[in-house]
This record gives structure tokens, C-alpha cells and sequence, in this order.
């Protein structure tokens, strides 16, 4: 997953928030990584996930400041829980 993931330029402090865990996206399981950091004084966390489905991967990533992560989690549930495979 590192070659995929990667924090905004110039952040500072970059800590793992919570490992490489599974999560579910739609009806597969995925991989999450989480991360804390700041940028130009401000407090961010980053929330990245990675799914392969068929032949194809999928990259959802919420960043968002520390104050905002309740709700920027709320919709990153609700999202990937939202929908389902076509094929």
C-alpha cells in the first residue's frame, strides 16, 4: 500500500494512527491505514483504503483536520457502505 499512500506535502509529526487493518467496502474486504499528522499548524488526520475488485483497484483516502474527523468518518462509513458490485 505505500506506493499508493502518502501524506500532504510538508506535513510534520506523521505517526500511524492505526495500522494496516480490514475494512469492508461494499461487499469485499478491504485494507485501511490510518494516519496523524500536521501541516501549517494544523492537527489532520488521514484515512486511506485500497480495494482490488476483478481487475481493477480502488483508492478512497479521507484527510481532513482532527476537529472534523467524527463527521469525516461518519461519511466515509456511509459511503462504502452505500453501495454495491455491478459486476
Amino acid at each position: 500500500m505505500s506506493a499508493l499512500l502518502g501524506t500532504p506535502k510538508g506535513a510534520s509529526g506523521v505517526a500511524t494512527a492505526k495500522g494496516l487493518h480490514t475494512v469492508a467496502l461494499a461487499s469485499d474486504s478491504a485494507s485501511g491505514l490510518s494516519y496523524a499528522y500536521t501541516n501549517t499548524g494544523i492537527s489532520g488526520v488521514q484515512e486511506d483504503v485500497v480495494d482490488r475488485h476483478g481487475t481493477a483497484v480502488y483508492f478512497i483516502e479521507l484527510d481532513t483536520e482532527r476537529a472534523l474527523q467524527s463527521q469525516g468518518e461518519a461519511a466515509l462509513t456511509a459511503f462504502m457502505g452505500s453501495g454495491a458490485w455491478t459486476s
